[in-house]
């Protein structure tokens, strides 16, 4: 219920942005005795209003989505992105690499 007015409010908006450049590039913002059109703080009220329905509903629902899109989500595991590179250890004999932690070299035998 939350998004669906999240949304209305962003149509609402929209629309209202557009009548807004329309008020403004047609000349009908300034009424003719002087000062702003009635229209004007009423189209400039419902934007705000709308700007803060979207807010207060859809914030939630656009960091989600922008979290799953980044993957910096809640579900997002920084240790399984990263590449982890142990340092080979080398035989300090024949030189060979070692796997993990080894007592003696499976090439020469020589202890580590």
């Amino acid at each position: 219920m939350k998004k669906r007015i999240g949304f209305i409010a962003l149509g609402v908006g929209i629309l209202d942005l557009f009548a807004w450049i329309f008020i403004i590039f047609s000349g009908s913002a300034f009424s003719p005795n002087g000062g702003f059109s009635p229209i004007v703080p009423f189209c400039f009220v419902l934007w705000f209003v709308c700007v803060i329905t979207v807010i207060f509903c859809l914030a939630e629902t656009f960091l989600k989505f922008v979290g799953k899109n980044l993957g910096i989500g809640n579900s997002f595991n920084f240790e399984a992105h990263v590449h982890k590179e142990t340092p080979a250890s080398y035989c300090t004999e024949c030189g060979k690499p070692l796997q993990g932690t080894v007592k003696f070299c499976p090439h020469c035998g020589a202890k580590q």
